[in-house]
């Protein structure tokens, strides 16, 4: 597995605001796209917490199924598919908690990729050494020991 390190991106942010700021129902996670809503009121209103929940949801059907020997995506684990993918150097969210989804008690979370893998992608490629690819890699060359993530040469 040779995963990057994931710079947040304003233009991908700006993408999910727009998907997300009518509250539409119809939404879910797709590829390229994590999303997560919770009914909130008043009194259960989750606020700060709302991120962590949602990547802990997108992430659970990691921790439910597991991406099998091929790591291949698959319908029933996109949402981890798509923060576990290799090729994905870019994150964008948003959480809209505007007057449209309060009117429907609701709160809306989604983040977007500038890569994703179609289903029946290869998630990532298979590897015994973090950061052995790094140079190889071409825009990150430096291994991050903390992480064993590629990085961005500063």
């Amino acid at each position: 597995m040779n995963p990057l390190h994931l710079q947040y991106d304003k233009t991908l942010e700006d993408a999910a605001i727009k998907k997300i700021k009518n509250c539409a129902s119809s939404l879910n996670s797709d590829v390229g796209a994590n999303f997560w809503s919770k009914d909130v009121t008043a009194t259960n209103n989750i606020g700060e917490d709302g991120i962590e929940k949602a990547v802990a949801s997108w992430w659970k059907s990691f921790e439910n199924k597991g991406f099998g020997d091929d790591r291949k995506n698959k319908k029933s684990v996109i949402s981890a598919a798509n923060i576990a993918f290799d090729g994905a150097t870019k994150v964008g969210c948003a959480i809209d908690v505007g007057a449209a989804c309060l009117k429907l008690g609701k709160l809306y979370i989604m983040c977007m990729y500038d890569k994703s893998p179609a289903v029946d992608d290869v998630i990532y490629e298979a590897g015994n050494k973090a950061c052995a690819k790094c140079a190889s890699t071409g825009t990150t060359p430096v291994c991050s020991p903390l992480g064993g993530l590629c990085v961005a040469a500063s």
